[in-house]
């Protein structure tokens, strides 16, 4: 029992998540549990802050208005199940199109060979769909 107690000591939890490589492996293992037959959602919302210390917070397009500086949230759901898959923090400023081409990656890179993206009218642009 001390040496689990010492143990847990070490790890910190502000670290939690750090490490790309194994939360890449998290979502990777969540995809193969997805049902692939069914289409994959993804979603993105805007989120303003008033926090000066996440990296990804930018003066941006701000859905609500509010004049803060803002963090994009990318999410990819399993439509059989409504878990989500994977997720990705962006910076508040990067246009709408760049989290099309995030997703695509993802995609690739889970093994989801047919995505179905869907979107709301938000990206229909010449640039977003061209």
């Amino acid at each position: 029992m001390k040496i689990l107690k010492s143990r847990f000591r070490e790890f910190r939890f502000e670290y939690l998540g750090l490490n790309e490589g194994i939360v890449q492996n998290y979502f990777l293992a969540r995809s193969k549990r997805c049902h692939k037959k069914d289409a994959v959602a993804f979603d993105s919302s805007t989120v303003s802050s008033y926090s000066r210390y996440l990296k990804e917070t930018r003066q941006g397009f701000n859905k609500a208005g509010d004049g803060l500086d803002t963090v994009k949230l990318l999410t990819l759901f399993d439509l059989a199940t409504h878990q989500p898959i994977a997720f990705a923090r962006e910076p508040g400023n990067l246009a709408d199109v760049s989290d099309i081409e995030n997703a695509l990656k993802q995609f690739s890179f889970l093994n989801i060979s047919k995505a179905q993206i869907v979107t709301n009218k938000g990206y229909y642009s010449q640039n977003d769909i061209g």
